[in-house]
């Protein structure tokens, strides 16, 4: 991010709209902001208006379509030189209308290996280069079936049987099989190509719409089917809409498979809507069994039921992988504390900023970072587990909607940071889910505790600096020797300079995020820096938070830091900032106006 941007951020939203293995986008028009750059249609977030909402409104505005948005597919933040945006982008379908260029200058359908061959906006990089990925690690290149080569465009899905593609073959789409042989612990199989042969013969004489069995290699236990787009009833379940209209048919194709003393597989990723009609995509079939017919057991999953949604928990389980913490893993780290943050304050005491205060902090064990631990979803880390500065205290958190995950996370903690005291976690008072799995793991509280202040910023701050003072925005590579002997004194290690520069190396530490507007000191005429507040923001945020405020022992007692520090929240208020927290109890936060917000407890689990 660029530290001098000093405008807030607005929320932008944008579309990922698939047709077969394509993806659309769209070029600017010559007159506006980044000029022909091409970009995923969509735009600004109306006052009042879910994403979602406007989402459908831009669509409508920009191409005449009507959209059904379905779930995000990830999320950047961007500063440009007019405005830092936050962009979501959805997955989302065409429901109504055909494209029209009501705004843009062209309108393209690419191939994941098509986008180098487009000039995107700067916003988009990183969401192509995550398309990229996702692409070049779930699809060969080609797969060739009875002499013909299939150009694979992406994975359809994963099934106990084998990977489904969808592949261009002389223009035209078509969804190709590859049998695969990884153990399943609840099925057993026979001879998987005769079976597809065999079940699509049985399947199709029973009079269920299934797609067309176009060739079959059984040498390479190949098949090629007719290709039918649209949602799955999984996905249409899962992004909020009903299965309802579609029950009449699943149940006539029940009727007509029990007729012919079969079962199909109910499972929802096996049925797909197209124009209205419900398609079984999977040739599998088995002898009926009446604890496996729809009513019994696939109609379960046919709405958002318990089953449902244990399903959906087993997914993101799955799709989950620990890793220890690599310096790569940095940015990955602050998103995941900004994100935890958003919906609510109840880890304020742990959030981005402190987190890299800490990183680059004499004070922090660095040799042992190697041990904090990330539980990754793809590439997002939606759980951390990180000692606080060394071992014996850690934070713990995992992100909304992963709350099983957190025992776990907190026995990795134990497990990895506690020392010959246990270890000692902060826990919000009112954060009632987290207090009953700590007492759950056997920890207890102690008299040990944390107070977050907050001071509304609504409205800006008298700044009533002594005369004779001025305020800097200190050079740390110029004048780091001068910085740190202001916070040997202000830390109150006394004025001793041979023990200062025998006990403290000069190492200038340079913090990823750090604005340098926001890091002010307070210097006499003679230029001796008296006082120093550093505070920071993120564009991803709407808070600053308070690093410990610094000032000699003569200066203070003048109202020096407090005129610095209401300069300093001023400036973070007119990035964005309607908050700032401090992590403290003392007087002199209150006196400006910050108020007692939150409130932690520690709880020590000890060796038994």
């Amino acid at each position: 991010m660029n530290g001098s941007s000093d405008k807030k951020i607005t929320e932008v939203v944008a579309a990922l709209i698939w047709k077969g293995g394509r993806f659309m986008i769209c070029q600017r028009p010559e007159y506006k902001a980044r000029p022909l750059l091409w970009e995923y249609v969509g735009g600004k977030v109306e006052p009042g208006e879910t994403k979602e909402e406007a989402l459908v409104r831009e669509c409508r505005e920009e191409l005449g379509i009507t959209v059904s948005v379905g779930e995000l597919f990830t999320e950047v933040v961007h500063a440009y030189p007019d405005l830092t945006i936050r962009l979501s982008l959805f997955h989302a379908s065409i429901a109504e209308g055909e494209p029209q260029l009501l705004e843009h200058r062209d309108l393209r359908w690419i191939l994941p290996s098509e986008i180098p061959d487009y000039p995107f906006c700067p916003a988009d990089e990183e969401i192509n280069a995550r398309i990229l990925k996702l692409s070049e690690e779930n699809s060969p290149e080609h797969l060739t079936v009875c002499g013909k080569d299939y150009r694979i465009l992406r994975l359809l899905g994963h099934g106990k049987g084998g990977y489904s593609y969808l592949a261009e073959c002389e223009g035209a789409l078509y969804a190709v099989k590859q049998i695969h042989h990884e153990p399943c612990d609840y099925y057993q199989f026979g001879n998987k190509i005769e079976a597809e042969i065999r079940d699509y013969g049985r399947l199709r004489d029973a009079g269920i719409r299934i797609p067309e069995m176009l060739a079959v290699e059984p040498e390479t236990e190949r098949l090629v089917k007719a290709y039918i787009e649209g949602p799955t009833i999984f996905q249409m379940v899962r992004d909020g809409q009903s299965a309802e209209p579609y029950l009449a048919q699943v149940r006539e194709m029940a009727d007509l498979a029990k007729a012919a003393g079969l079962n199909i597989d109910y499972f929802p990723t096996n049925f797909i809507v197209r124009d209205g009609l419900l398609w079984y995509v999977d040739y599998e079939c088995n002898a009926y069994m009446d604890e496996w017919s729809f009513e019994n057991w696939g109609v379960k999953y046919w709405s958002r039921t318990p089953e449902f949604e244990a399903y959906l928990e087993q997914k993101r389980k799955d799709a989950m992988e620990f890793r220890p913490y690599k310096d790569e893993y940095y940015q990955a780290v602050c998103d995941f504390l900004i994100e935890l943050n958003r919906a609510d304050r109840t880890h304020v005491n742990w959030n981005w900023a402190r987190f890299e205060w800490m990183a680059e902090h004499p004070e922090f064990d660095r040799d042992a970072r190697g041990a904090i631990g990330l539980w990754f979803e793809g590439e997002k880390v939606v759980g951390a587990a990180i000692y606080d500065m060394y071992f014996g205290e850690a934070f713990t958190g995992v992100l909304p909607g992963y709350g099983r995950l957190y025992p776990e996370v907190l026995r990795y903690a134990y497990q990895t940071f506690r020392d010959d005291n246990g270890l000692g976690i902060a826990v919000n008072d009112e954060d009632q889910k987290t207090l009953e799995a700590v007492k759950a793991e056997g920890y207890s509280p102690a008299e040990q505790t944390e107070t977050i202040l907050t001071c509304s910023l609504e409205a800006s701050l008298p700044v009533r600096m002594p005369e004779g003072f001025r305020i800097e925005e200190p050079d740390p590579a110029a004048r780091i020797y001068d910085l740190l002997w202001l916070f040997w004194q202000g830390f109150d290690h006394g004025n001793d300079r041979e023990e200062f520069e025998r006990e403290n190396p000069i190492v200038l530490r340079i913090r990823k995020h750090a604005r340098p507007e926001l890091a002010l000191a307070a210097v006499t005429p003679e230029g001796e820096m008296v006082s120093f507040v550093s505070v920071w923001f993120h564009e991803g945020t709407d808070y600053t938070y308070v690093e410990p405020v610094c000032t000699i022992p003569s200066a203070r007692g003048r109202g020096i830091a407090s005129a610095l520090l209401s300069e300093a929240l001023n400036r973070a208020r007119a990035l964005g900032a309607k908050e700032a927290y401090v992590i403290s109890d003392l007087d002199f936060y209150k006196k400006l106006g910050f108020r007692e917000t939150q409130h932690y407890t520690f709880w020590w689990k000890k060796d038994e």
